[in-house]
């Protein structure tokens, strides 16, 4: 992911967006075991679908998933957001029931006159995130100083 994000610097613009699906840790107390992995790739294999061919993904740990929108500027970003939320809450079958995902992301940006660090993008992108699961809606937040 570090590689990858060192190359979005090529890109006049680009976004790092972590996204939580923090309702699934309740979902998974009803399900088997085995199925906690199996909704995390169908989640997942949403999101590659879904995403632009330039994007890059990665499960960062836990319920978190990390991915890049190079070249892409913020309206672009909210536009792809505003569909991955609807594309996220679609439900889906395991086990034999049907399952809904809700997600809170956090976005940071890069611009080309003084793009971060890809660890500053990382971490401001966290930052976003749980600024959205603060505010206990199902949501994205563009990271802004005054978070911090």
């Amino acid at each position: 992911m570090k590689a990858t994000l060192i190359r979005v610097f090529i890109w006049p613009s680009g976004a790092a967006v972590l996204a939580a699906v923090s309702v699934l840790i309740l979902l998974l107390l009803h399900l088997p075991n085995t199925s906690g992995d199996r909704v995390l790739q169908t989640i997942g294999q949403r999101l590659r679908q879904f995403l632009p061919a330039s994007a890059q993904l990665a499960r960062v740990g836990g319920d978190e998933f990390a991915f890049l929108l190079p070249g892409h500027d913020q309206p672009t970003v909210d536009q792809w957001l505003n569909r991955l939320q609807t594309e996220l809450s679609e439900p889906f079958s395991l086990a034999r029931r049907r399952l809904s995902v809700a997600s809170s992301m956090g976005v940071a940006m890069a611009h080309g006159d003084h793009p971060p660090t890809p660890q500053d993008l990382l971490r401001d992108a966290h930052t976003a995130m749980y600024r959205a699961k603060a505010l206990n809606e199902y949501r994205y937040e563009i990271f802004a100083s005054t978070m911090h």
